[in-house]
């Protein structure tokens, strides 16, 4: 339910979450590192120093960092400012008389998942996703390969190693890491 511009927001304060609450970051420096275009960026940050959930400075060593403790910085702090979610709270169609009593057909599904939907943006504060990011991040880092023995490596191709060439890869989470032949 996260348009791209919210999408863009919470990479961007993840990464200076993950940066430390004490230290300020450039505009092109995190947008090098969440892949988000910079022009773009610097209007959202702006929009997060003015709510509040961002300190800014100017000049040398200037940037933007975190207002406030991670963990008293819910994802609804960060996404309001940008998407004004008070639009889940009226009727999804658009009527104007829908409510509990007098309900359009859609008024009590949307009404539990537009609660949950919020309710989860208010329960999830930047420092549940800055652990979850570092999370995956520790997994997604190569395992050094363990060498295998040469029978092992015979058994699992159809072509056995010779001394010259490079055991075959294993797969560790999207990174190709290659096995050293056993040395005997």
């Amino acid at each position: 339910m996260l348009t791209q511009t919210g999408e863009y927001a919470l990479r961007a304060m993840v990464y200076m979450a993950r940066k430390g609450e004490e230290a300020y970051c450039g505009v092109k420096e995190i947008a090098a590192a969440t892949d988000v275009p910079s022009n773009y960026l610097a209007k959202i940050l702006q929009i997060l120093a003015r709510a509040r959930v961002l300190d800014s400075q100017k000049g040398f060593g200037g940037g933007f960092r975190v207002a406030r403790k991670l963990s008293k910085i819910n994802l609804m702090d960060i996404i309001d400012p940008l998407e004004r979610i008070d639009k889940f709270r009226g009727c999804v169609l658009g009527q104007r008389l829908c409510n509990d009593e007098v309900a359009c057909p859609l008024h009590h599904t949307w009404k539990a998942i537009s609660g949950q939907y919020l309710g989860a943006l208010q329960n999830t504060t930047l420092q549940d996703v800055a652990d979850f990011r570092t999370k995956v991040d520790q997994l997604e880092t190569p395992v050094p390969a363990l060498p295998l023995p040469s029978a092992v490596l015979a058994a699992i191709s159809d072509v056995k190693p010779s001394a010259t060439s490079p055991a075959p890869a294993r797969r560790v989470s999207k990174k190709v890491v290659r096995a050293d032949s056993e040395k005997n």
